[in-house]
């Protein structure tokens, strides 16, 4: 089987007990003729990297290491089957080893983000309010999502990926939480609570296979209508993440102040003052 896996993104959506990839990490992968990498990390990685050699009949031949959030470093082979999905996704069906730790076996499956521009062409999305319920969905698909921001800014530490389940269910008793729905699966979600006159946006969370979609834009849309009497909306968001800043002045939203989050990471505060309604 051919294929090419320079510029794809994968997720894990399968693994045995023994594993520490789980569904909130990413694989950001390049080839080059035979030769294939990839860096992953998200869940319980907090770093890693493969290599591999594609074989004739088309499996990889792989080596892996990472380091995980107990401070462990992790080394690994694995035996990866490709297969072709109905949608035209690759999907990886992994045989793997630990060489460290308790050197035991195990099987995982990774399948393919589907890009941007590929499929989802009529998307009926729903909108609806969210349920305490819904938390650690809500909660899992920001880990997803944040993945990127994390590489960016080369910072894993950052509150979108640290917040906690408890953390969350108790903002959901202070906090508007809605979100995004695509046949029966949750694709995206956006909060807000009020402070006086102003309504404090935040967490505006898309799956990476549906963003640039205009998802992003709704969720904003109908947080906003659903405080009809406030005078202002805030915001924030990190001063490299150019698509997101883009997105919020689109809006009608205007930076207004910075603050220093770290050493790697400055947010850019945005408003957006409304008229009388």
């Amino acid at each position: 089987m051919k294929y090419n896996l320079n510029g794809k993104i994968f997720v894990s959506v399968n693994n045995t007990e023994n594993g520490e990839v789980g569904t909130d990490t990413l694989f950001y992968y390049h080839q080059k003729g035979e030769i294939v990498s990839a860096q992953y990390h998200g869940g319980t990685i907090v770093r890693g990297h493969l290599i591999a050699k594609v074989l004739d009949n088309g499996q990889m031949d792989m080596r892996y290491h990472h380091l995980n959030n107990k401070g462990e470093f992790m080394l690994g082979k694995c035996l990866s089957t490709p297969e072709a999905l109905p949608d035209g996704r690759l999907k990886f069906k992994e045989s793997w080893q630990w060489l460290s730790g308790d050197m035991s076996s195990g099987y995982s499956e990774v399948e393919e983000i589907r890009s941007a521009g590929l499929g989802y062409k009529n998307m009926k999305i729903e909108i609806r309010p969210a349920v305490l319920e819904d938390a650690q969905n809500i909660l899992s698909l920001q880990h997803l999502a944040y993945q990127s921001e994390a590489m960016l800014y080369n910072d894993w530490t950052i509150p979108p990926l640290t917040q906690t389940l408890e953390d969350l269910n108790a903002e959901f008793q202070s906090s508007y939480v809605i979100k995004a729905i695509f046949e029966g699966t949750l694709v995206g979600s956006v909060r807000a609570k009020t402070d006086g006159e102003t309504c404090g946006i935040g967490r505006l969370i898309v799956h990476p296979s549906c963003q640039r979609r205009g998802i992003g834009t709704r969720l904003m849309t109908q947080i906003e209508k659903s405080y009809p009497s406030v005078r202002r909306f805030e915001l924030f968001t990190g001063s490299l993440s150019d698509g997101n800043i883009r997105l919020y002045k689109a809006l009608g939203y205007c930076p207004f102040r910075t603050v220093a989050l770290s050493p790697s990471v400055t947010l850019v505060y945005m408003e957006k003052t409304v008229r009388e309604r």
